[in-house]
């Protein structure tokens, strides 16, 4: 399959090894991205994503807050547990 690119929108795939990042070292780059979005500073097309994911990560959790849907119960792993099936030496 061959990808196409519109003329308008470059193209650039980073392929250059690098370290995985910790938690805290996303973190970090995330707060300075969104600092600089703020601040007017930041990558235009970077900022539309970022604040398209805050729109959707939003409107995500008033569906969960407002929805009228019970909170589902937790699912039992233990399969023994319920059944009423006896366990050896007579415990249950």
């Amino acid at each position: 399959m061959i990808a196409t690119v519109s003329a308008g929108h470059a193209f650039q795939l980073d392929v250059s090894p690098k370290p995985p990042q910790t938690i805290e070292e996303e973190r970090r780059l995330r707060f300075a991205q969104h600092r600089d979005c703020a601040a007017a500073k930041g990558d235009a097309s970077l900022c539309a994503m970022l604040e398209q994911q805050a729109r959707q990560q939003l409107v995500d959790a008033v569906r969960r807050d407002t929805s009228p849907a019970a909170t589902p119960r937790p699912v039992d792993t233990n399969p023994l547990s319920g059944r009423g099936i006896p366990l050896p030496g007579g415990h249950q």
